[in-house]
């Protein structure tokens, strides 16, 4: 459904008086929640006056101020998360984009303490447990004195917080930095998250993409990290500086408060003392690092890519019990599909000059949505149709989304309870099948031999008129009715026994001669020899031939033979078709 939203005309021309263009004094929704009363909670910028609104049925039930909450610039990093009823954002709470905070109804990070926050740039907010996670770049105070330089946090506060003796702050609000390089005796860091996943997974692993600075030598990464070795960090030590000019550096275990700070949302706020609220307020930063997760003993990222051609910009995961499927958006419209460290699939999603911002998984549609500045796509998760040639090319594509089953490659996701041969396992050996059939055809031969001898003596003269007809007879052959047998290179049966029939008795052809004999004493021998010759079935043909010779030259004897072929009808036919 579509819910306009514009911003009013005296809002637009407000924000154009303070030198703001065009396009940024729209309406630009950053916060959108579900409540639990079943609301739409909705804030946008609205031409650099914040509002929020809460909607119910497509109508608006509350409309109230936003600052804090939502951005005044459309530009600006922020990010929200609405949990047990409370809304939680990262942003700025005024016009200039210079009071950065963290809040929860009316409790926020301290005003203007760059010890807390300095300058930070959001990139997302996560709900765990009893914590609300927010993951941000912001310049280093602790390195200060050495420079300028950029690193990647992750801060924590407590659900339960409600601020103690400091009212209005938070109590439970504590950072550390998140170290995501390659190790050596001078580290390679990428020091500026971009973007992470949405949620740790079920082994507790949360992925983020990485960068170096856009005056550095290019390079981009993605390092995972537990929510155990971020826990171990938070219940650690803490970093100090007693003045301006001194170091940062590791506070006494002595002057750690007990119960310490990184426990304190199992405490009830009341149990806390002033001397460790106070202790709390001044230390939000921890000494040690959170690590990557990959290859604790080395401690390296998940995936690196280097050059100046192209930059990673955005991740998304879905997760399976054994992998985890990564798709990461570049500056070149590009979505890389990623398999333990191995890119597995390359897909250009938008024109080479156009960043991917955004991606969202889908798993119950199968589906994944890739969003630029201007576009929105949609892509599946899986592309296994790609082969269907043999199981070793199935098992190739290494996709945990592919199996193969039915001589095919088919989407795994609705067939898990079956064991089908996945990516990362072995296809079965090859078998080979030989069918060999042997026909037998029995041949019965007849041979039937007469021999006539006839002596005519004949003293007178006489005119014979003899007529010789060949007659052929119909003869049909019926095999035996047997029982139904099953056909042997199928599973189906073969149709009843057919029946062979002759076409109907024809007259092959008819020879009339008419002789005249001369008184002559002659004496005459004829020998006929029939030989019928039958096979596979036995046919009995009887020919009647007769043959009058009245004079000293023999007559020539004509033979005509006439190939008669079985007749199937349509019906046999197709039977036999369906069982081959």
């Amino acid at each position: 459904q579509r819910i306009p939203w514009n911003s009013k005309k005296k809002d637009r021309e407000l924000c154009l008086v303070k030198g703001k263009s065009e396009n940024d004094c729209q309406n630009y929704v950053r916060v959108l929640a579900k409540t639990e009363k079943d609301e739409l909670l909705v804030c946008g910028t609205n031409a650099y006056n914040p509002k929020c609104r809460r909607y119910s049925n497509k109508e608006v039930v509350q409309e109230y101020s936003g600052k804090g909450f939502c951005p005044y610039d459309p530009q600006h990093n922020s990010t929200s998360i609405y949990s047990d009823g409370e809304l939680y954002s990262g942003t700025v709470a005024d016009f200039s984009g210079v009071d950065s905070l963290i809040i929860k109804d009316h409790l926020r990070t301290q005003q203007y303490n760059l010890n807390h926050l300095n300058f930070p740039n959001f990139v997302s907010s996560i709900d765990d447990g009893n914590h609300i996670y927010f993951f941000f770049r912001e310049e280093a105070m602790e390195f200060m004195n050495c420079g300028r330089i950029v690193y990647s946090r992750v801060g924590r506060v407590c659900k339960n917080d409600s601020g103690g003796l400091f009212k209005n702050n938070w109590s439970s609000f504590l950072k550390a930095r998140l170290n995501c390089s390659i190790p050596g005796d001078v580290p390679f860091y990428f020091n500026e998250v971009q973007s992470t996943t949405t949620s740790f997974n079920e082994r507790g692993l949360i992925y983020a993409v990485f960068t170096t600075p856009q005056n550095s030598v290019a390079g981009s990464a993605v390092c995972s990290f537990t929510l155990s070795d971020i826990s171990n960090v938070f219940e650690g030590n803490f970093k100090h500086q007693d003045d301006l000019n001194s170091n940062w550096l590791p506070v006494s275990a002595s002057k750690i408060p007990n119960p310490h700070p990184g426990t304190w949302c199992q405490v009830k706020a009341g149990n806390l003392s002033e001397t460790a609220l106070r202790f709390a307020k001044g230390h939000t930063l921890m000494d040690g690092a959170i690590p990557s997760s990959i290859k604790e003993e080395k401690r390296l990222p998940d995936f690196v890519k280097t050059g100046l051609g192209e930059r990673l910009t955005v991740i998304a995961q879905d997760s399976f019990p054994l992998h985890d499927v990564l798709f990461i958006g570049t500056t070149n419209g590009r979505v890389l599909k990623i398999v333990d460290s191995e890119i597995i699939e390359t897909l250009q999603i938008f024109d080479e000059n156009v960043p991917v911002r955004n991606l969202i998984v889908e798993t119950r549609k199968g589906i994944l949505i890739a969003i630029s500045e201007d576009e929105i796509a949609t892509l599946p998760l899986q592309r296994c149709h790609r082969v269907s040639g043999s199981c070793e090319e199935c098992i190739a594509l290494r996709d945990p989304y592919c199996a193969w089953a039915f001589e095919r490659c088919i989407d795994y996701r609705g067939f898990e309870k079956y064991n089908l041969v996945r990516h990362d396992g072995m296809c079965p050996p090859t078998t080979t099948t030989t069918t060999t059939t042997t026909t037998t055809t029995t041949t019965t031969t007849t041979t039937t031999t007469t021999t006539t001898t006839t002596t005519t003596t004949t003293t007178t003269t006489t005119t014979t008129t003899t007529t010789t007809t060949t007659t052929t007879t119909t003869t049909t052959t019926t095999l035996p009715p047997t029982t139904t047998t099953p056909c042997p290179r199928c599973e189906c049966t073969c149709p009843p026994p057919f029946i062979l029939t002759h076409p109907p008795a024809t007259t092959l052809f008819t020879t009339t001669t008419s002789t005249t004999t001369t008184t002559t004493p002659t004496t005459t021998t004829t020998t006929t020899t029939t030989t019928t010759t039958t096979t596979t079935t036995t046919t009995t043909t009887t020919t009647t031939s007769t043959t009058t010779t009245s004079t000293p030259t023999p007559t020539p004897t004509s033979s005509t033979t006439k190939s008669v072929q079985p007749q199937i009808d349509h019906h046999t036919i197709e039977s036999l078709k369906n069982c081959t």
